[in-house]
């Protein structure tokens, strides 16, 4: 395993981070975890690899009523890179749309963030974001998109329930990171707005993906390479699939039981010294 902690990102890399969703009525960022509100663990992830040449600004985009209790919790942290806040949307798309917005005009790829994965470390969204560096810098790159296998998932997480997508040499999630370059974000946005509008439309899922991609995931005729390669073609994106080897970043909370598995998780962490990486909850 590579030493992340000793590369040097060769470009700036601003990081959009969506606090926008919702649990219960209440700020999902908000709610309490193991007395902390849970985006002060996302965070803490960061002040982890911050100051480092590359990471430039930092945008948190969240529920526009509640700015002064986020503006306390950065209160917390003397973070070394210029942070704003931005009013989220009324769906994740449009949130990092606004997110977006208040970046100031560097080009290249921004880093999306999901705020409601309290267990990621810094080192693994340090880890990501360098790939994407070397990606950008050796072949160029539009769009990536970390996911996890559900073998490392379930190893690490057996009593979370995730949605795993079956291809044909494993199943996988998705995670809280996205990298998408900014001169690509309008064609970006236009193809995740649609599918999402389409979602539960079959024939409208297939005018878009095409049919050959969509018999494709649903015989599981595709690998992780061979997907990758087809939607940078349907959609002339330069794509990549990062499959990450810390299943934290996909464990995202959505529910009573993942607060309450999550807590589980973080008073353990509270009484080692270290990290241990074998321990299953």
């Amino acid at each position: 395993m590579w030493d992340v902690h000793s590369y040097q990102l060769k470009g700036n890399y601003p990081i959009v981070l969506l606090a926008g969703g919702h649990l219960n009525g209440n700020p999902k960022a908000l709610v309490e975890l193991a007395g902390k509100p849970m985006i002060w663990y996302t965070l803490k992830a960061l002040t982890e690899i911050l100051p480092r040449k590359g990471i430039s600004q930092l945008v948190i985009v969240a529920p526009e009523n509640n700015f002064p209790e986020f503006n306390g919790i950065l209160d917390d942290f003397n973070l070394p890179i210029p942070v704003k806040l931005a009013r989220s949307g009324n769906t994740p798309l449009e949130s990092f749309r606004n997110g977006i917005e208040e970046i100031s005009n560097e080009g290249g790829i921004v880093i999306a963030i999901a705020s409601d994965t309290p267990l990621v470390k810094g080192s693994h969204i340090l880890d990501l974001i360098a790939r994407v560096d070397l990606l950008r810098t050796s072949e160029g790159l539009d769009l990536a998109y970390a996911v996890v296998s559900k073998e490392a998932y379930k190893i690490r997480f057996p009593r979370s329930k995730r949605t795993f997508v079956s291809l044909k040499r494993g199943s996988f999630c998705g995670t809280g990171f996205l990298g998408v370059n900014i001169s690509k974000l309008k064609e970006f946005l236009d193809i995740a707005s649609q599918l999402v509008q389409n979602r539960k439309s079959p024939l409208k899922m297939a005018s878009i993906l095409g049919w050959d991609l969509l018999v494709g995931l649903l015989l599981k005729r595709y690998t992780l390479l061979d997907l990758e390669r087809v939607i940078s073609e349907r959609f002339n994106l330069r794509g990549k699939v990062l499959l990450s080897e810390n299943p934290e970043i996909a464990f995202n909370v959505d529910t009573i039981e993942e607060i309450q598995l999550a807590e589980e998780y973080l008073r353990r962490a509270e009484t080692k010294t270290g990290e241990d990486k074998g321990d299953e909850i």
